[in-house]
């Protein structure tokens, strides 16, 4: 038994059963979501590499995961220190799926997210590297019906979207090509400058990066807002570990003078862009969108507050000397921003049915009648832009702390995106409550939309006052799993 055949190819084969019970969606969100708890569990307690005992009895057999499979002549590798990344993906996995079926997303939306997530997960086994171009686009053309469900026009944003993920593709490919049989560093300057290039240039169009990211809003404007944000979460998300895979597996590509400022700067931007543009929104989904791009951003900002020289310690989670930020940082970002997102979207999702448009001249009094979703946004929204007491604040002042002491002018910049954001949050409170004529006060929601908005208002109160509960276990995940270990 291989670690790829278990958390790989059984539930991909998985996602291909789901797809054709597709009419009845109550049971392929139990099965969606039992899966995904079953691999992140097996992941937390069964090591790859070492023989494991399946029973404290002697007769039960000993079974030895293997880290590697050979598929069409492709290995694909999980090792054990990937198991930190498979629980993260399992299980974040299964928390969308749990949420999809209250946000009505649709009987394909269990299945086609379950082949994104498989599809992604061989993206960061497969070697070579550079087909992983080639399963990051299988991923683009998979999540392409979420985005324009059959039998609807397909809108500009999805084109756009479309567009720029398949354009990012032939460039790392052709980076691929050129890495091909380099191991130490190449003696060519000019080799290098070409390398580092097309590879900025594959990653910026693939993860929306500035000027690339002008299909954000224009989906989370037109799409069906659970399914919008979990394709734009999912895929950035997973090419920024690839990204730092692929400057672990080249070192001498994080010696290269400005790359890490490079990335500095283009967050900086993303965040300036974003937070303004927010600000000056009149649909809540753009602002979604613009508040996404500024996410994207601080992802950007994160890896380039590590080290050259251990950049991917920050996704291992080792403790290694010499870095700015916490081992294990981007991997504890996912936590509040997953919730607040899918929080966000499950609210925007409840508010779309009445009315129709997310417009601010269209929202009048519509707290009155919907006020847990309207407080779950607003929540979901300021716990995004580092509003204190919430659950993104310990982190981003961490962030903002790191940056502020290397220079001030970053710092700053970065809190002009921060403070646009908290203004859009405000301009979206005054368009939520604000009515022309006096409304009686009523609860529109179903009853599952209360609980799971209510649980979701509760995680974000609770991280956000108790951060020593969650953050520590998130910044050493990997450590705690070896330890976990048999």
């Amino acid at each position: 038994m291989s670690a790829p055949m278990i958390w790989i190819f059984l539930p991909g084969l998985a996602s291909i059963g789901l797809f054709f019970l597709r009419g009845k969606q109550r049971l392929i969100t139990l099965l969606g979501v039992g899966l995904c708890m079953l691999l992140a569990l097996l992941a937390w307690t069964l090591p790859i590499g070492r023989p494991v005992s399946l029973g404290p009895w002697s007769f039960l057999p000993v079974i030895q995961i293997t880290d590697s499979f050979l598929f069409l002549g492709r290995r694909l590798v999980l090792e054990n220190s990937d198991r930190s990344l498979l629980i993260l993906v399992y299980l974040g996995l299964a928390f969308w799926f749990g949420g999809g079926y209250i946000a009505r997303a649709g009987s394909i939306f269990v299945p086609l997210g379950l082949a994104m997530g498989v599809l992604l997960t061989a993206a960061l086994a497969v070697e070579p590297f550079l087909y992983a171009a080639l399963l990051i686009e299988m991923t683009v053309l998979v999540s392409i019906p979420l985005l324009s469900p059959p039998g609807q026009s397909v809108r500009p944003g999805v084109l756009r979207y479309l567009t720029f993920q398949t354009l990012g593709m032939p460039f790392i490919l052709f980076t691929g090509w050129l890495l091909t049989g380099v191991g130490s560093e190449p003696a060519d300057p000019g080799f290098v400058l070409r390398i580092t290039s097309l590879f900025s240039l594959g990653f910026a169009l693939i993860m929306a990066i500035f000027p690339f990211h002008i299909w954000i809003p224009m989906i989370t404007e037109e799409a069906h807002p659970y399914r919008a944000v979990f394709v734009i979460f999912v895929i950035p998300t997973v090419v920024s570990l690839f990204a730092l895979s692929f400057l672990d597996q080249y070192s001498w590509l994080r010696s290269i003078s400005g790359l890490f400022t490079g990335f500095r700067l283009v967050g900086i931007i993303m965040v300036i862009v974003g937070g303004i543009w927010a600000a000056f929104q009149n649909h809540i989904g753009r602002v979604l969108g613009f508040t996404i791009i500024t996410e994207i951003g601080l992802t950007l900002l994160t890896i380039s507050l590590v080290e050259p020289a251990q950049s991917i310690s920050i996704l291992a989670g080792s403790q290694t000397s010499g870095l700015t930020l916490p081992p294990g940082f981007l991997f504890a970002q996912l936590l509040p921003r997953g919730i607040a997102l899918a929080l966000w979207a499950l609210a925007l999702t409840t508010l779309r049915r009445s009315p129709d448009q997310l417009y601010f001249a269209s929202l009048s009094g519509i707290s009155r009648r919907y006020p847990i979703a309207t407080t779950s946004l607003l929540l979901a929204q300021f716990s995004l832009a580092g509003f204190p007491l919430l659950a993104s604040y310990p982190l981003l002042l961490q962030l903002w702390g790191a940056i502020g002491s290397q220079s001030i002018l970053p710092a700053f910049m970065l809190l002009i995106g921060i403070v646009g954001l908290v203004i859009a949050g405000f301009r979206t409170m005054v368009a939520l409550f604000k009515t022309s004529e006096p409304q009686a006060w009523q609860i529109s929601e179903t009853r599952s939309e209360r609980w799971l908005l209510a649980l979701g208002c509760g995680m974000l109160l609770l991280i956000g006052l108790l951060p020593q509960w969650f953050y520590p276990t998130l910044f050493n995940l990997a450590n705690l799993i070896s330890v976990s270990a048999p």
